[in-house]
């Protein structure tokens, strides 16, 4: 958003100090951006059809980035057709990077997670801006923008070697509730109770002790993203193979509540890997302070 920015930012200046544009010429090229977006919505299903989602973020930010250095060259003609195409790469980026979002956000946690997309996307923009003008002032805008031209070519080539992970818009998100969503308990906590310390034991199989660990770093992510902090796995000293994941919720509430309405498929599938190099079943312990 740092570099793709400067266009937003200067170009006013850029249309009226470099291209001898009034405000209907500004008002122009404005135009043609949102043509060019427009026409992005009929050529997205097309490209999404032969590219990956990373290959069509890497080729906008090297259409933008041409379609920011051709305002150097004074041609009007040549700035209205790039400017098409920075449309279409503008709205390819945004449309990606929201169904990125969408699609892999579960419905629990989806509008924080926009929230926070948005003000890094909105608030970057702002932050920018207030940078590109700064430096324009000293350098000139038509700088600034071969400047964000430049930095745009280097996230072009940064795509392939950063791409979008796998997984991405492709998780199981339904919610499922774990089988200790309502556990037996010797006294009723109130929701408010806590915190609460949830300890499991597993026995796991010889000889998958280290494949058991790797399983469980995935565990812990998803104890951790559903609620729970302060989360540790331990080995038995007294019992061959038996290791004890140990994690912290703030409350009886909050525990119940990441067990019924957070846990989806993904989370369930990473706990299931884990389970299958134990023998028997996992014992569950629920723990409250004492006051």
């Amino acid at each position: 958003m740092i570099p793709a920015s400067v266009l937003w930012a200067l170009l006013p200046d850029v249309a009226n100090a470099h291209l001898g544009l009034g405000s209907a010429g500004y008002g122009l090229l404005l135009g043609v951006l949102g043509v060019g977006a427009v026409l992005g919505v009929f050529v997205m299903p097309v490209l999404r059809r032969r590219l990956s989602d990373s290959w069509i973020l890497a080729g906008s930010a090297a259409v933008y980035a041409v379609g920011l250095a051709v305002p150097a060259t004074g041609s009007l003609p040549a700035v209205v057709v790039a400017f098409v195409f920075v449309g279409t790469a503008w709205i390819a980026t945004v449309t990606n990077l929201n169904a990125a979002l969408q699609l892999t956000l579960a419905s629990w946690v989806r509008a924080r997670g926009m929230g926070i997309y948005l003000l890094v996307f909105i608030g970057g923009q702002g932050v920018a801006s207030f940078f590109w003008g700064a430096l324009a002032q000293a350098i000139g805008s038509l700088a600034c923008f071969l400047i964000g031209a430049a930095l745009l070519a280097l996230v072009a080539a940064s795509v392939p070697l950063l791409p979008l992970l796998p997984s991405t818009g492709r998780l199981d998100r339904t919610v499922v509730a774990l089988a200790s969503a309502a556990p037996t308990l010797v006294f009723l906590p109130g929701p408010a109770d806590g915190p609460v310390a949830i300890t499991v034991t597993y026995t796991v199989q010889p000889g998958d002790e280290t494949e058991f660990v790797a399983a469980m770093a995935a565990v812990e992510r998803s104890r951790r993203r559903t609620g729970a902090s302060d989360w540790r796995l331990d080995r038995s000293g007294e019992r061959e193979n038996v290791y004890r994941e140990e994690f912290v919720v703030p409350s009886w509430g909050e525990f119940t509540r990441a067990s019924v309405e957070r846990w989806t498929g993904y989370d369930r599938e990473v706990l299931d890997a884990a389970i299958e190099l134990t023998v028997g079943e996992p014992v569950e312990e629920h723990y409250f302070p004492v006051r």
